[in-house]
């Protein structure tokens, strides 16, 4: 069963990390809303895994999982090794593609790419880390005829951290898609998507838009997901009032 401790996702309120004093003061915010789980991305990235734990220990936040760039893994492995463990983090996530890499892709890029995510994951594990990649509509775009995210489950050695709004928004139903790749689900991001009436759509707080996340909780359970984080990319006003709102909607689904 999924943990019920419902999770922050940092780089919703990335604005207001951007200093070590900031991080502090916003650290104290989540832990008084009652979070106790985070995921540590977007935040100063000059502190060390060591000097992250120490303002996250202070405020009784956990973390369970990062997002690091590509290059801080192909350029230094033991380093992004170190940083987690001193973090005492155990999954290492990576938020994306690099941008240089989705201007130029074709099948050799995206071949070098699995390769280079195999390998990470590969030492990761040798230290009890988990290496995981989250979704974003662009890993939809097809490469010789093929979704890259289908590359992604046939030739990757990794886990996910699956993102229910951009498997919403590419058409997927979210529950499903983790019924489908189980074990490999490792992590959860928790935004809904709204439908506007100039028929577009964007993201919103969890409960107020067309996601179900019963279905995706359930889902959670049978694939032995680690724990689900409240994440929003952009919020219409206070980041800190966004994260309440899914919280709150949240508490009364039983999480806590």
């Amino acid at each position: 069963m999924m943990d019920r401790r419902i999770g922050a996702q940092m780089f919703t309120i990335r604005d207001f990390c951007k200093t070590a004093e900031d991080l502090d003061a916003s650290c104290k915010k989540l832990h008084d809303m009652g979070f106790e789980l985070v995921q540590s991305s977007g935040v100063c990235t000059s502190l060390s895994g060591a000097e992250l734990k120490e303002i996250y220990d202070r405020h009784s936040l956990t973390a369970v999982v990062t997002h690091r760039g590509y290059n801080e893994y192909t350029e230094d492995i033991d380093n992004m090794i170190k940083f987690h463990k001193d973090l005492g983090c155990p999954v290492a996530g990576m938020g994306a593609m690099p941008k240089e890499l989705r201007e130029d892709m074709n099948l050799e890029n995206l071949k070098k790419f699995i390769s280079d995510a195999n390998k990470i994951s590969e030492e990761m594990k040798k230290e009890n880390i988990i290496f995981a990649y989250h979704n974003h509509a662009f890993d939809w775009a097809k490469v010789d005829g093929k979704p890259i995210f289908e590359y992604f489950i046939e030739e990757c050695d990794i886990s996910f951290i699956l993102d229910v709004y951009w498997l919403s928004f590419v058409g997927k139903d979210p529950a499903e898609f983790i019924d489908r790749i189980g074990k490999k689900a490792i992590i959860a991001h928790y935004k809904d998507l709204k439908a506007n009436l100039d028929n577009s759509v964007a993201f919103s707080e969890v409960g107020n838009g067309l996601i179900d996340f019963d279905k995706v909780t359930a889902a959670c359970d049978r694939a032995g997901t680690i724990a689900a984080f409240i994440e929003q990319d952009k919020c219409d006003g206070d980041p800190f009032e966004s994260l309440k709102i899914s919280r709150d909607y949240l508490l009364k689904k039983g999480f806590n």
